[in-house]
This record gives C-alpha cells, sequence and structure tokens, in this order.
C-alpha cells in the first residue's frame, strides 16, 4: 500500500527438514543435523531496502525432534523440541526440551539486542542471551569436553543468505551468555550432590561465576569466582566456602583433592573452610596440582586422625604405650597455603586424646618436601598435659620444658623424625 511511501504487510510460514535449513545457513556456530521446522513471520511497516525489516519482524520458530550440534561437533544435543518467539529486538525461548548424553533439560530464556547487533551493525549495545536451565540429574562428566579447547572447522558449504548472515558468527561467538542452572542432583565420579544452584556469565572465552551452590557430604558449599583463558588452557581464580562438612565424605567425594599426603581415610569430622584458590584447569576439566596457589582457613570440630605417619612415627621416641593411629580432638583451626605441591603451615596446636602438641613448617602434598617442626611439652609424658575437655591453650601459651622433633623425608620418599634443638622452621 501507498507506494509513493510504500508499506507492506504479509505473513509467511515455512515449513522445512532442520537440514534443508541447515544447508541454506551453513553456520560455523552450529549445525542442524535433523528433526522437523516450521517458521511463521509476519510484518506490519515500511518497505525498505536495508535488512531493517527483519529487526522489526515478529514470529514464532518451532521445532521438533531436532539435533544440534554447536561448537564443530564439541556438543551435540538430541531430541530437541520447543519454540522461540522473536519479537521486536528480542527473542524469548519457550519450553524448549533436549537431551545432552544422560542429561534431559528444561529451558526457558531471552535474548535482547539480538537483531539489533546482528543485522543493522549497531554495537553500542553487546546481543546477550539468558538462559534458564532445570534438570532432575546432571553428570559432570558428560560435559568435561568444554574445557578441551577444540577449534572449530567452520561452514563446509557457502550460505545461500550469505549477504543476510554475514557477521552472524561472530556476534554469535562475542554474544554475552548468561545461565542459571538447577539440578535435583549432581554427580561426577565419586562426587554425588544435591540442590545444585548455578549461575555463569560467559563472554569473549572468560567465564564469569557468580554463585554455584549445593549440599554435600552433610553440609552446604558454595563458590565464586572466575575462568580466564591462558594459552591452551584455561586459569581458575575461585572463592570458595565449606560449611559443616564431614570432611571423610568430602575429600572422598574430590578424590582427596588431588593430593596423597592425606586421605578420605586419615581424616574424621566436621570441617568449615574458607578457601582462595588460583589453579590451572587442563583439558577435561582436570585441576593441574602443580599449578595450585590457595589460601585456606579452617575449623576441624569433633575430629580424628587416624594412622596419620608423621603422627604415629612419634611413638618411636615418647609415648610408646599411647595409641597414636586414632586421635581424637575437639577443634582443630589454621591457616595455611597451598604453593607448587606444599603447604605452608602455620603454627598449629593440636590437643587431643593423645598427645599435646604443636606443629608448623612445610608438607610435601606429593609425598616430598615435608619439612615439619613439632613441639612436644615434656608433660605429656606424664598424661597431665592432656586436659578432659581437649580445650586449646592457645599458641603463646606457656608449656615448659619441650620435646622438639623434626620431620622430614628421607632418600626413600618416607617422612621420618629426629631430634632438634632448634625452633626455626627450616631446619
Amino acid at each position: 500500500t501507498n507506494l509513493e511511501n510504500p508499506k507492506i504487510k504479509f505473513l509467511l510460514n515455512l515449513h522445512s527438514s532442520l537440514v534443508a535449513l541447515d544447508n541454506r545457513l551453513a553456520m560455523r556456530s552450529f549445525r542442524l543435523l535433523g528433526g522437523q521446522a516450521n517458521l511463521a513471520l509476519k510484518y506490519d511497516g515500511p518497505l525498505v531496502k536495508d535488512n531493517s525489516i527483519l529487526q522489526a519482524m515478529q514470529g514464532e520458530f518451532q521445532f521438533k525432534d531436532g539435533t544440534v550440534e554447536i561448537a564443530a561437533g564439541h556438543m551435540r544435543f538430541t531430541d530437541c523440541n520447543g519454540e522461540v518467539i522473536f519479537l521486536k529486538d528480542s527473542i524469548k525461548l519457550n519450553n524448549i526440551s533436549c537431551r545432552y548424553r544422560k542429561n534431559v533439560f528444561l529451558v526457558t530464556g531471552a535474548g535482547r539486542n539480538v537483531r539489533r547487533n546482528l543485522l543493522t551493525k549497531d554495537y553500542g549495545e553487546t546481543a546477550a542471551l539468558q538462559l534458564d536451565l532445570s534438570s532432575p540429574s546432571v553428570s559432570l562428566e558428560d560435559f568435561e569436553d568444554i574445557f578441551d579447547n577444540k577449534a572449530g572447522t567452520g561452514a563446509t558449504k557457502p550460505a545461500s543468505f550469505s549477504k543476510t548472515l554475514k557477521g552472524v558468527d561472530a556476534a554469535l561467538e562475542n554474544a554475552l551468555l548468561e545461565v542459571n542452572l538447577h539440578a535435583a542432583k549432581i554427580s561426577r565420579g565419586s562426587l554425588n550432590a544435591s540442590d545444585f544452584e548455578a549461575r555463569f556469565r560467559l563472554h569473549s572465552a572468560v567465564w564469569e561465576i557468580p554463585l554455584i551452590s549445593f549440599h554435600l557430604a552433610g553440609g552446604n558449599v558454595s563458590v565464586k569466582g572466575r575462568l580466564l583463558p591462558e594459552g591452551k588452557l584455561r586459569r581458575a581464580d575461585i572463592y570458595a566456602h565449606f560449611g559443616q562438612v564431614n570432611v571423610e565424605k568430602l575429600f572422598f567425594a574430590f578424590d582427596n583433592f588431588g593430593q596423597t599426603a592425606i586421605s578420605s581415610e586419615n581424616l574424621r569430622g566436621i570441617l568449615t573452610t574458607d578457601a582462595h584458590i588460583q589453579a590451572g584447569i587442563g583439558n577435561r576439566g582436570k585441576l593441574i596440582p602443580a599449578s595450585v596457589n590457595s589460601q585456606v582457613q579452617f575449623s576441624l570440630k569433633n575430629g580424628s586422625l587416624l594412622n596419620f605417619k608423621p603422627i604415629s612415627s612419634i611413638k618411636n621416641f615418647v609415648l610408646k604405650n599411647r595409641n597414636l593411629d586414632n586421635i581424637q580432638f575437639a577443634e582443630l583451626t589454621d591457616k595455611f597455603s597451598i604453593i607448587n605441591n606444599q603447604a605452608q603451615i602455620n603454627r598449629m596446636e593440636i590437643s587431643s586424646t593423645a598427645l599435646h602438641m604443636y606443629v608448623e613448617g612445610k608438607y610435601g602434598l606429593k609425598g616430598g618436601n615435608t619439612n615439619l617442626l613439632l613441639q612436644i611439652p615434656l608433660k605429656n609424658l606424664h598424661g597431665a598435659d592432656l586436659p578432659e575437655d581437649l580445650k586449646n591453650k592457645g599458641l603463646s601459651a606457656k608449656l615448659g620444658p619441650s620435646l622438639l622433633l623434626r620431620a622430614k623425608n628421607g632418600e626413600d620418599g618416607k617422612i621420618r623424625l629426629k631430634l632438634t634443638f632448634s625452633k626455626k622452621t627450616d631446619d
């Protein structure tokens, strides 16, 4: 109508297989490998030569039994069903369901500045997509591939709509993606947790993590931080809190945190910890132990230390008639740092059923480079220094005459004790 200042009004309906649509689009960011699609588009407005009509167009895109592959074969989602609604420069995702390996998701979401960014090259505001995902159960092992940093291979066919879609891939790759995830259960190896909540912000290869929280081992865990690209790997900068967690189950769930010095078999008690952790993340999401740099403040209550060699070997010097293979203590608290597989332990008091002592120095988490100073008040020999309530006396308490032992690795790597007269932590 109005041919002097033309206006056009139309409704376009399209039915197609997703494979045929993929052949036309030839996108680098994703591929459509199966299923059917229905597209309904409507427009009522000026007839112009540029593609601003596409920005103002509204409609619905419905798909059924689809298979979508993203990141050049990195991830393949099957059994995809749902619809995408196009509004003026925004999109809405309605009741989308899909499967990724053993995991089933229900997805809703919205996008903003999408068509303005892609079609009119108005880059004043970044295109952003927010997704809300829910799942009854998530296997984290199925998502380890996302850490492999596979490079995209690009489209193999020229796109029929190449002029219209020019820059779409680049815009998608640089868009801000916000993900909110809720799962009733999550699992990975020995780890089994519940009430998993997570929020992620992905932009230009940087992963911002405002929050991850879940229930584990009778307590709660919360994490925030970010993952940064570092060559072919990623580097994590994480703040973590573990509240009232069963320490044995925690160490078992996290495979003893990649170290061999102390395991879930050696520990009992309820742990509360605040930690700042910096570490490299390798392929399949594996922590690189040698890259760990962290500060840890912890409190272990109602705890036990079982068959821990650096303590039980004290029997070679004193306390031969006491059981040092199973030591109970009311609270063990300290602040220590970990750098290059070595823990730097500040002066720590151990008030237990077997002995009262102080420990400080370096402890090798991979079985080497240990250099610990142990101070044992001689009152232990008479049992008079063992309070029934196991209350700590404090780091600056007057201890009287004490036995000083140094724990170091021998040539075979095993920790051995020897008498010393020096209170220096570095031998």
